[in-house]
């Protein structure tokens, strides 16, 4: 699982499944994120979870254990509005070690996205150079699968042809 996947919503889409009433859903949601949040560990976490959630629900549990932190951590970002409470959520990130690798994804993420949005502002000279570059390289590979199919066709009707007489001086029918 990356940091990327799980949005502010990412934990009810996944009980959704299991509760098909919106606010009992959204109940479960607010008592599962503070059950990752005050849980001592994940044995307690998993404990705690499946008195929650039930024990039909072990597979999800088991997710939400493995990834506690990121799943904890990555909701609350993207439920936080830009501004003070992000930042204090950063600041706590940042503050703890084993929640460092969970930022730097967010922040690789960030900027890959960054990087994905500006390909697509291409000058309308650098679209035709890139344009022409692909037609060249699409023409040399035709010219060059023509060539190897005529070569290849001339090969064979040659071998075809030595191997016919062979046979036929062998039969003097020739």
């Amino acid at each position: 699982m990356h940091a990327r996947d799980i949005d502010a919503h990412w934990i009810q889409r996944s009980l959704s499944k299991f509760y098909k009433d919106p606010i009992v859903a959204q109940q479960k949601v607010n008592e599962v994120l503070q059950v990752l949040k005050e849980a001592s560990d994940d044995r307690d976490c998993e404990n705690q979870l499946v008195l929650l959630l039930g024990f039909d629900q072990f597979e999800f549990i088991k997710v939400l254990r493995q990834h506690r932190q990121m799943i904890l951590y990555c909701t609350l970002l993207k439920q936080a509005q830009e501004g003070k409470e992000r930042e204090n959520i950063e600041k706590e990130m940042l503050s703890r070690p084993d929640l460092h690798q969970i930022l730097a994804e967010l922040h690789e993420t960030e900027s890959a996205d960054t990087v994905e949005v500006s390909f697509f502002f291409i000058s309308n000279e650098n679209y035709n150079t890139l344009v022409m570059k692909q037609n060249r390289s699409l023409d040399l590979f035709s010219v060059s699968s023509s060539f190897f199919i005529v070569f290849f066709f001339i090969c064979f009707s040659f071998f075809y042809c030595k191997r016919k007489k062979v046979l036929a001086s062998r039969k003097r029918i020739w």
